[in-house]
């Protein structure tokens, strides 16, 4: 009877903590899913867990079983749980109380907002709240700056603080953002996340992109070339020269897909060329998600 006891006692807590588990990763898995309102509902209950389940969040901002969206989200909300002061400290900053903010910045006809880009980005390096930055982006929360003395700074907010994480290794998670983005707007008709998801994947030159960036390439098209042409051929040509930035960075991985995709497209003739140097391209060594970090602090899990 003792033995039974004592063998209940260490696998009834193993069990509860695998349940406790489980019940975290649907719950993770409900805001991934979710966009502005809903998300934020979801992400509150996660953060109504307090500080006691910072641990399991740690294990789940890293666990190769689960989507790198509930990964993502998991490390949303410890940086939340762990750093909100800072992430409301850094909302609420007086930008003109910055040691570099210059008054004569505010007689500008664009008004202050059209200077702050110097000061507010390398502030949100400082700080470091990769994952609020990238969370409003992400998910549309809204969380932009409170009560900001020009009201023109919320329109760059999200912006400037998705900016920060270029060249950081959180930058990683932005990028899958976009291509994520791409596969759910066929018409690229859906705000950022249509043509300015395009757009910011063609400025990253994102080779593991350019599958996705061929398939709405003619949706692309549409929405950014609707006027009539200026001469006969016209559109031709800007078919084919846009095109031609996403040949500048694809490799050997994407020779066959844009083989077939310039083989049926009359205009793209010219480039037909282009693909046998491609071809040769080796594939850049594969992206590895980063480890989970606040600021500039590893997390142990």
């Amino acid at each position: 009877m003792k033995r039974v006891i004592v063998i209940l006692l260490i696998v009834l807590p193993v069990v509860a903590q695998a349940l406790e588990r489980e019940k975290l990763n649907s719950m993770l898995a409900a805001a991934a899913g979710a966009q502005s309102n809903a998300y934020l509902e979801a992400r509150q209950a996660i953060l109504d867990l307090g500080g006691d389940v910072l641990s399991a969040l740690a294990q789940a901002a890293v666990d190769p079983a689960l989507t790198w969206q509930q990964r993502l989200v998991a490390r949303i909300s410890y940086e939340r749980i762990a750093r909100g002061a800072d992430i409301e400290k850094l909302r609420r900053y007086d930008w003109r109380r910055h040691p570099d903010y210059h008054r004569r910045w505010e007689e500008d006809i664009l008004g202050a907002s059209a200077y702050l880009e110097k000061i507010i980005m390398p502030t949100c390096k400082e700080y470091g709240l990769w994952y609020y930055y990238l969370e409003m982006k992400w998910k549309l929360t809204g969380e932009l700056a409170i009560d900001p003395f020009d009201s023109r700074i919320n329109k760059q907010w999200i912006g400037w603080c998705v900016h920060s994480v270029w060249g950081e290794p959180e930058d990683y998670y932005f990028r899958r953002m976009l291509r994520e983005a791409l596969e759910a707007d066929m018409m690229l008709t859906n705000g950022y996340k249509g043509v300015g998801a395009f757009r910011s994947l063609l400025q990253h030159k994102d080779a593991d992109a350019v599958p996705i960036l061929v398939e709405r390439y003619d949706a692309y098209f549409k929405q950014v070339v609707n006027v009539p042409e200026a001469f006969p051929g016209r559109h031709a040509q800007l078919y084919a020269g846009m095109f031609g930035s996403i040949l500048s960075f694809a490799d050997s991985r994407h020779a066959e897909v844009l083989e077939k995709f310039i083989a049926e497209r009359a205009a793209l003739g010219p480039l037909k060329e282009q693909v046998a140097e491609i071809r040769k391209r080796p594939a850049p060594p594969p992206r590895v998600e980063p480890p989970f970090r606040l600021g500039q602090e590893l997390v142990k899990p």
